[in-house]
């Protein structure tokens, strides 16, 4: 296993006492938390039932990022049991973001989402730069509503002014729209969003 090779695990035995296999494999398992910033859970919300977003270019317009009706992303819940009771097709999530100037020294700036029941594509400043939809993830709604996904959003961000982050949600059933946090996870080496899922 990867993970022996890793922690230079090459044998079990019953020679050893069990507090120092017991120890050992806690060394092994215990992680260090990756540090990260979490987004703020508040977003200004959107819905888009006649699909007009993507035409008029919402993921641009300055006004969806400082004034319209707030939910938030860290309640367990989506949009369903926020004020959209019966609510189901396509809604947007708005809000800017400033990271601290270290952030792009790192060689990824990953950013990560819990979850988002059930599809979602993402823009940064503007421009679609991620989908995690049925189609981009071969999976069907009932395996992609509750997955966790990051990317690499580095190259989209720019330093020393505020970048706009703006996510479309479509959702069928359920609870719908982004219900778990996002954070962003400055790092040397690559992550994948398993690892990311702290």
């Amino acid at each position: 296993m990867d993970i022996c090779k890793q922690h230079d695990i090459t044998a079990f035995s019953e020679q050893n006492k069990m507090d120092k296999i017991v120890s050992k494999w806690h060394a092994v398992m215990t992680v260090d938390p990756i540090p990260g910033m979490e987004l703020s859970n508040e977003w200004f919300f959107k819905t888009d039932p006649a699909e007009e977003g993507d035409k008029d270019q919402w993921a641009l317009a300055a006004a969806n990022y400082s004034d319209g009706n707030k939910i938030r992303s860290d309640a367990g819940n989506g949009w369903e049991s926020q004020g959209y009771a019966g609510y189901y097709g396509y809604a947007w999530y708005f809000q800017t973001l400033e990271l601290p100037e270290d952030y792009y020294k790192a060689e990824h700036i990953y950013l990560f989402f819990g979850s988002i029941d059930t599809e979602s594509w993402i823009y940064i400043n503007g421009e679609l730069v991620y989908e995690h939809s049925i189609a981009s993830t071969g999976l069907p709604a009932s395996a992609l509503w509750n997955q966790p996904f990051a990317f690499d959003a580095k190259k989209y961000l720019k330093p020393g002014q505020p970048n706009k982050l703006a996510v479309k949600v479509y959702s069928s059933s359920g609870m719908a729209g982004i219900y778990r946090p996002a954070t962003i996870y400055p790092a040397d080496r690559e992550y994948t969003a398993a690892e990311l899922d702290q």
